[in-house]
């Protein structure tokens, strides 16, 4: 006897259970009601016995009560680590959730500035926290900024796909930052050394200033790879605005563009120009995209949804000679392969800038080596950001994160260490 055909119909099972589609709704009470199913048929495919009825219900009601739990569950932190962030890290106070929760409950003025009844900007309702944050409200605390103007990419990357120009990318001007914030910046100015010794930064066209805290946040370069070739020197990687303007002059409408790396910011590149109507084209010596950060059958998945895209893959060899033909870039690949492509974008990853760090006597080593406070091997003298490599106590290794959330999070715990050490030395005795 084929005991298959006494399992019940999903719609004879759903029909049971009324109070369970009550509180979970239909769609996910039939999933369940499906997957018991599926179950019990592969039981019997083993010599399991049918279950019965009340067992099965039983069974589809612990699904159901299981699926429709929420992901994020209470517990307790035994760890030690206060701030833990496999545990959600800092908890926020019950004024901060009530806020929050008032704030989800209806429309709220976040782009509409009531006073004048026009359009507003987000970064208005922060920037006043921000300066709090930096220099705590004192008037004997100031910052002062300097910065040439190559800061990392902190671009959406599918600007390019919007086509957007660099203009756009800049969501609060300088300007307004330096009155939001109160503080003073140098722009356009090159900074040619640090001395630890009497504390004080030089730079070659606005002379040398003191500092009590000095902050190094000088990024990091796109690694530059060696190539043959008559126009090796005309491969192009973008890390600045500068950078973002004339990679976007180079392309013309439907450009052919080989990028040089199939890691994170490579394949976010091959997304976004692919979809934005180039042909792309990537070149990596790796088995697949992303091989090093994901598990073959994820990396199996966004190789297939780019080639949806029409990208071309070219793993297993990389670029050896870039020359100018004409109008075109022949590529020729160490596989002895050549592509002919309009624009060459290197996309193989970043190298930590710590020249000034190092020319000053500070320990670097991947990165400008700091503690949990931040603080560099020289006194007073802290690093954050894409240049940073950062401690970590639990894991009992100290790297570097170039990445947007980690940067901030250090942002944070920097303003604390340094505001903390300002107060201390501007109190009254």
């Amino acid at each position: 006897m084929n005991e298959k055909r006494h399992l019940p119909a999903v719609d004879r099972v759903l029909g049971q259970i009324p109070e369970l589609i009550e509180t979970h709704g239909r769609q996910l009470v039939t999933g369940c009601v499906r997957a018991e199913l599926a179950a019990a048929r592969e039981g019997l495919k083993h010599g399991l016995p049918l279950p019965d009825e009340t067992s099965l219900l039983d069974a589809i009601r612990r699904r159901a009560d299981e699926a429709g739990r929420a992901n994020l569950r209470a517990v307790f932190n035994l760890t030690g680590t206060v701030l833990h962030t496999n545990l959600g890290r800092a908890q926020l106070a019950e004024e901060a959730i009530a806020a929050m929760v008032d704030a989800a409950r209806s429309p709220c003025a976040l782009e509409y500035d009531l006073a004048s009844g026009g359009r507003g900007d987000r970064d208005d309702l922060v920037s006043g926290l921000l300066a709090e944050l930096i220099a705590g409200g004192s008037p004997d605390i100031a910052a002062t900024i300097v910065n040439n103007n190559a800061a990392a990419v902190l671009l959406t990357l599918n600007a390019l796909a919007q086509g957007k120009a660099a203009a756009q990318l800049v969501t609060t001007p300088a300007e307004k930052m330096v009155a939001t914030l109160g503080v003073t910046l140098l722009q356009h100015t090159h900074v040619t050394g640090i001395d630890v010794q009497t504390q004080e930064v030089h730079t070659a066209s606005k002379g040398s200033f003191g500092y009590r805290q000095l902050v190094l946040a000088t990024g990091a370069k796109a690694i530059r790879l060696s190539f043959m070739g008559n126009a090796a020197d005309e491969v192009m990687s973008v890390n600045s605005l500068d950078d973002y303007v004339a990679f976007r002059d180079k392309l013309k409408p439907q450009a052919r563009v080989l990028i040089i790396g199939a890691g994170l910011i490579g394949c976010e590149f091959a997304n976004d120009m692919a979809a934005a109507g180039f042909a792309v084209q990537v070149v990596d010596p790796g088995a697949a995209p992303l091989a090093t950060l994901l598990p073959p059958q994820a990396s199996a998945q966004l190789r297939e949804a780019l080639e949806a895209l029409q990208v071309r893959w070219h793993f297993g060899t990389s670029a050896s000679a870039i020359d100018r033909v004409d109008d075109d870039y022949v590529v020729t690949f160490t596989s002895g392969q050549t592509a002919v492509v309009d624009v060459v974008l290197s996309a193989v990853g970043l190298r930590a800038d710590t020249a000034l760090a190092q020319a000053a006597g500070i320990a670097t080593e991947r990165g400008i080596v700091v503690n949990a406070q931040l603080q560099t091997s020289a006194p007073h003298v802290y690093a954050l950001g894409d240049n940073t490599q950062y401690a970590s106590e639990s894991a009992g290794v100290s790297r570097t994160m170039p990445y947007v959330m980690p940067i901030m999070a250090a942002a944070t715990a920097l303003a604390v260490s340094t505001t903390k050490r300002m107060r201390l030395a501007t109190d009254p005795p």
